[in-house]
């Protein structure tokens, strides 16, 4: 929040807006996608200063970082989201999918010769109590556990992680929160659980 109130949103989005009506102009459709996929990354981020936002947002938030890092690297790898219609309106904590795909393409796709895939999904409980949103990719698997990293320490996972989990914690529970597990058939998967909240 102290971050935020230090951005002044009006004059991003107003400049991200003059880039993108130049680019479209001047016909360079990759600076005008590129501009476009940042101003919604930044409306949603910010968000007015609202801590919970609907799933339909943060998938669209994580789809603008997404589409900045495939313009970025190019044919490197792929997204594909499998959210059934009827968790899409239920609210969660923003920005908790963003650093869980960018751990995929920094650590995940780091050293693989092939394309790499996320992939995410999300359930509800039977007793629609709670909902699991899961992350997983195809690429090398982690050496060392994200969350196994301290505050203070960069090596893997940097700050986002740890926070998203700290914060996580703080608006659900311990009951909710993020784990980690490698996949058989190679890649990891991060699992986030949260509290239903419509």
């Amino acid at each position: 929040r102290a971050l935020q109130s230090q951005i002044n949103p009006h004059f991003i989005y107003n400049a991200l807006d003059t880039i993108v009506c130049m680019a479209k102009i001047e016909n360079h459709p990759r600076i005008e996608q590129s501009a476009y996929s940042l101003a919604t990354f930044f409306r949603i981020g910010l968000s007015g200063g609202e801590r919970l936002i609907t799933l339909e947002k943060e998938l669209k938030h994580a789809e603008s970082y997404m589409q900045i890092q495939q313009i970025r690297y190019p044919d490197r790898f792929d997204m594909e989201i499998n959210i059934p219609e009827n968790l899409l309106q239920c609210k969660i904590l923003k920005i908790t999918v963003q650093p869980l795909l960018e751990n995929c393409i920094l650590h995940g796709f780091k050293r693989i010769s092939y394309k790499g895939k996320i992939t995410v999904t999300a359930e509800a409980s039977e007793d629609m109590q709670f909902i699991t949103l899961t992350v997983a990719d195809n690429g090398m698997g982690f050496v060392k556990n994200p969350l196994s990293s301290k505050k203070d320490d960069r090596t893997y996972s940097g700050y986002g992680i740890y926070n998203v989990q700290q914060r996580l914690k703080l608006e659900y529970g311990d009951s909710c929160g993020i784990s980690y597990k490698l996949n058989e058939t190679g890649g990891t998967t991060a699992t986030v659980k949260i509290k239903y909240c419509k």
